[in-house]
């Protein structure tokens, strides 16, 4: 039974993730004694970075693991046609409002034909009008009402469940809740203290 196993590690580090990650990926349940390990996991690194994102648009590394998680879905092709669309913008989230942008007019997707794509444009702007939402919301709601919001926009719960071990991703998802409403309480915390 799987409740009959133990991997003791002497220090684990930083590869602590690394084998939590593939645990969760083989659906095999798993409890790591270290507070950092809970925050390694896809599904809670994927809802700490769309937090950052809200509070800093501009920072491309947790703009990246948004973009590309399970919730948008972005390929490299995605991002590379992007990029390239508006190679002079220093950060990613210039680009993508630059990709929408250009895009919008027709004549520019038959002049710039082999950057358009139907599919990577549904995606920019699938994710700039969700930013934008939470965003808005982000001044007027708490970081859990936030959090409650981000949720139920991206249909997150039910896209974890369908990944595998997706039954304890939904737990983690469930705790991590429960995590921010006792920072918020305890630390009088909003986004910008996240």
């Amino acid at each position: 039974s799987v409740d009959d196993i133990a991997v003791l590690m002497r220090s684990p580090g930083n590869a602590l993730p690394t084998y939590v990650e593939a645990f969760l990926r083989w659906g095999i349940p798993v409890l790591a004694e270290e507070s950092k390990a809970y925050f390694m996991t896809s599904e809670i690194r994927t809802l700490t970075d769309f937090l950052k994102v809200i509070d800093n648009p501009r920072d491309d590394v947790a703009l990246l693991g948004v973009l590309c998680s399970v919730i948008f879905e972005f390929a490299p092709e995605d991002l590379a046609r992007i990029r390239a669309t508006a190679e002079k913008e220093e950060f990613l989230f210039d680009a993508l409002n630059c990709y929408r942008e250009s895009f919008s007019q027709p004549e520019m997707r038959t002049e710039r034909a082999i950057l358009f794509s139907k599919e990577t444009w549904a995606k920019v702007d699938s994710f700039l009008t969700e930013f934008r939402q939470l965003k808005d919301e982000s001044y007027l709601l708490t970081l859990s009402q936030l959090f409650d919001r981000l949720l139920e926009r991206t249909g997150y719960p039910v896209l974890v469940a369908g990944l595998p071990n997706g039954k304890q991703r939904g737990i983690n998802v469930r705790a991590f809740q429960e995590q921010l409403v006792l920072w918020e309480n305890q630390e009088n915390g909003g986004l910008i203290h996240f």
